[in-house]
């Protein structure tokens, strides 16, 4: 079973793999923020709150003292980027696009369950929420 203890061990190795990125950069306030963020989320829940509230106050104190920098990475150049889009035409809009399509594609199935409900006349009180029973209302 997925438990949020899981999902904390996932974000605390998305912030460690950013403070390595930032060692690498050599930004060394940056690696700090992100390795404590990365700290706190790998035992956050085996840390007293009192440890918990040093570790935030050292985050605070880095970004509070302009610890926190802005990386220069080399990126490619315009034109190559140019010519990238170009080749990838509107399929660059795909990813933009998945999560309204996710989100317009669960409200219809819900409400098509509502109606589907509401058609065998099944009691609204069954009905998970009380927008659900306003359909189921107002369909009959």
């Amino acid at each position: 079973m997925i438990t949020y203890e899981w999902l904390y061990i996932l974000a605390g190795s998305f912030f460690a793999i950013w403070a390595l990125l930032s060692l690498r950069d050599r930004l060394w306030g940056n690696a700090g923020f992100w390795g404590l963020l990365a700290a706190s989320f790998f035992g956050g829940s085996h840390f007293s709150d009192l440890e918990n509230g040093i570790l935030v106050l050292a985050m605070v104190a880095i970004a509070g003292l302009g610890g926190l920098k802005r990386s220069n990475p080399d990126t490619t150049g315009e034109t190559s980027r140019q010519k990238r889009a170009l080749s990838l035409g509107n399929k660059l809009f795909i990813p933009a696009l998945i999560e309204p399509f996710t989100a317009v594609a669960g409200t219809w199935e819900r409400l098509l369950a509502v109606r589907r409900a509401a058609l065998s006349r099944k009691d609204p009180s069954s009905l998970p929420s009380s927008s659900s029973r306003w359909v189921w209302r107002f369909s009959r």
